[in-house]
This record gives C-alpha cells, sequence and structure tokens, in this order.
C-alpha cells in the first residue's frame, strides 16, 4: 500500500490530491452539516423570538384599542345626549338560569354595594337586564328578552311609544304600536325614560319584523337586542343620574 501511494506522489500527484480531499470531505461533512444546523437553528430561534415580542407588543396594542373603542361606543350610545345623567357601577356576571321561560344571571355586586331592586341593567352595547331581588353580596338581575320583563320603549326616528316585552332569547315584543304608525326594519328602538328603571334614551334594540292586519289596531313588531344577552361578561348596574359620575367612572375603569 505504501508503494502504491509512492508510485501515485511521483507519478500522479494529481490523483493523490484527489484522494485526499475526497476523504477529508467525507470525513468532515457531518461536522459541516451539524454547525450548518445549529447556526440555522440560533437563527430560527432569535427571529421567533423577535415575531413572539412584536404579537405582545400588538395584542397589547389591540387589547388598548378595544378598550378606547368600548368606552366611545357608552359615549356614542348612553352618554351623547346631555339630558342622560348616569352614575354605573360595573358588575361581573357570575352565575346565570337562562332558559326559556325564565331568563336571569347572578351579578357579583349587592346591597353593600348600593344596589337595589328595580335598578336597570346595561351593557356597552345597549340595556339588558333589570334588578329583581337583592343580597348583602349579590344580586339577581332578569334580562330583558324575560317573558316577565316590561320596559317603556319607543321609536327612535318619530317617538312613537309602545312597551318591550321578552319574547325569546336576544328577541323582544314591541307592543301597542298603532297601525297607522311607519316602522321601518332596522329601525332603532330606545327607552322612553317613563319609569324610574332606565333613562330616556337608551339603546334597546332594532326592529327586525313588523306586519300589520286589518283586524288588529296595533301592529306587530319584533326587534332583536342591541346586546348580546347570551354571552353577558361585565354589566354596568344603573345607580343614579349623573353624567359627570358616569364618565369619570368609565375614564378610572379604562386608564
Amino acid at each position: 500500500m505504501a508503494i502504491l501511494l509512492l508510485a501515485l506522489f511521483i507519478f500522479k500527484p494529481s490523483v493523490l490530491y484527489r484522494y485526499t480531499e475526497k476523504s477529508l470531505l467525507t470525513i468532515t461533512r457531518p461536522f459541516a452539516y451539524a454547525a450548518s444546523a445549529a447556526t440555522a437553528g440560533i437563527h430560527n430561534f432569535f427571529a421567533n423570538w423577535s415575531d413572539l415580542r412584536n404579537l405582545r407588543a400588538k395584542y397589547k396594542q389591540i387589547s388598548l384599542e378595544n378598550i378606547e373603542l368600548k368606552k366611545q361606543v357608552i359615549e356614542k350610545t348612553v352618554l351623547k345626549n346631555e339630558d342622560i345623567h348616569l352614575s354605573l357601577l360595573k358588575a361581573r356576571v357570575i352565575s346565570g338560569v337562562p332558559s326559556n321561560w325564565d331568563k336571569f344571571y347572578i351579578l357579583n355586586k349587592g346591597a353593600r354595594d348600593g344596589v337595589r331592586p328595580r335598578m336597570g341593567v346595561m351593557t356597552t352595547t345597549g340595556v339588558c337586564g333589570v334588578i329583581t331581588s337583592v343580597a348583602p353580596a349579590v344580586s339577581k338581575m332578569a334580562r330583558i328578552d324575560d317573558r316577565s320583563s316590561k320596559i317603556g320603549a319607543m321609536l327612535k326616528k318619530n317617538k312613537v311609544k309602545g312597551l318591550v316585552s321578552g319574547y325569546d332569547d336576544n328577541y323582544l315584543n314591541f307592543e301597542y304600536i298603532p297601525f297607522i304608525s311607519k316602522v321601518e326594519i332596522g329601525d332603532t328602538v330606545v327607552t322612553t325614560g317613563g319609569a324610574s328603571i332606565f333613562p330616556k334614551g337608551l339603546l334597546i334594540g332594532y326592529v327586525v319584523k313588523a306586519e300589520k292586519y286589518e283586524y288588529k289596531t296595533y301592529q306587530d313588531i319584533y326587534l332583536k337586542t342591541a346586546a348580546n344577552l347570551n354571552k353577558l361578561d361585565f354589566v354596568y348596574i344603573i345607580k343614579s343620574k349623573d353624567l359627570k359620575q358616569a364618565r369619570q367612572l368609565l375614564n378610572d375603569e379604562n386608564n
């Protein structure tokens, strides 16, 4: 073997070079692959870390925008009218037994928080219920789509007044609207403020069906609630009618 290598070196130096080069490549190739994979792994780790930081920053920005949007929604649907003066108590829905006939939730605010029966309850999108009973630390809220619920309501566009009662999940019956009144799909319905439960002008829902029959004095009108009553998490109990306090409360909670 030594003689053969010597001969190759003397007579074919290029052959020996190629043989040596091939051997070295065969030996070092696995190490080169490993080093390349390690370098790629480190690069990907830092790239993923950078992406994660960017996602966290974006999520934080979206959360802040969402809080501001909710504040604007309340200002737009509830507090834009200077005739509406509200002081709101934020409460969490902690349990409930909604069924076809009984629709109520238990809230984590009670008598020691100043909650009393017949206080109205709303969300950032509209009216959602009325307090029916109170314990020291909790209270019971009947949803506005409960069959026993009755709220004074009116068409926002022409101030024609009627009575809203519970009909089905997220749907209401708008009663006592005269046959001659003009009602269209999509019309906005708000509270009349005739009772002490809700002040005038709070959003209740939108007309989804309106039918007239010659033998009836009143129209058959149905609404879809502005608030999604099946997905309540936080709500606002209307404690008093003070616009300044209401806006201060919203600012404090969103800061």
